[in-house]
């Protein structure tokens, strides 16, 4: 009997969690958005990505220019190492390799510099974006707004998507991105 009691008990309460949690979800407002899209059609975004590229490519044709620098001069010391003696090779050679590695360590001082540069003009960007986004959720009173650049998302109905909506709003919002 009392066996029979508990699992009636136990049978109403998880009924009542079953029930209670789909009113609940019901109740919920969720929404996402596409950060890679929202940057690639935000115009300060695309801008400083535009920036960005512009000084990425400067310094790839730098470091390229240089790579070739040094190529050429170990094909020259090669074709000339029959007249050098084994002393005046060795230290070309060392020469050599000295400036390949201020080569490579140039190129990383370089990344470094393009990667905080990357930082510095994305901040203000991404600010004005979360800026946006978190005042559309309050407004609208939503209870979650995800980024499906987390992957977290598997499915979704596109009426919960509102990376377009949040470009309509970062259009009534002044850009605070650095120029």
């Amino acid at each position: 009997m009392v066996r029979k009691r508990t699992i009636v008990v136990i049978s109403v309460l998880i009924t009542f969690c079953v029930i209670g949690n789909g009113v609940v979800a019901a109740q919920m407002k969720i929404g996402y958005i596409n950060s890679p899209k929202i940057m690639s059609l935000y115009p300060p975004a695309v801008e400083a990505q535009n920036r960005l590229q512009q000084m990425a490519d400067s310094l790839d044709k730098e470091l390229r220019r240089m790579q070739q620098d040094l190529i050429q001069q170990q094909q020259d010391l090669n074709k000339k190492s029959a007249l050098l003696t084994e002393k005046a090779k060795q230290e070309k050679q060392k020469e050599l390799e000295d400036r390949y590695q201020r080569l490579l360590q140039y190129r990383q001082e370089k990344q470094q510099e393009l990667s905080k540069y990357e930082s510095d003009l994305l901040k203000p960007i991404t600010e004005t974006i979360n800026n946006v986004i978190q005042e559309y959720g309050k407004r609208e009173n939503f209870d979650y707004i995800f980024d499906t650049l987390q992957g977290t998302i598997l499915y979704a109905k596109d009426s919960y998507d509102l990376t377009d909506i949040i470009l309509q709003e970062l259009k009534k919002v002044k850009s605070t991105a650095k120029k």
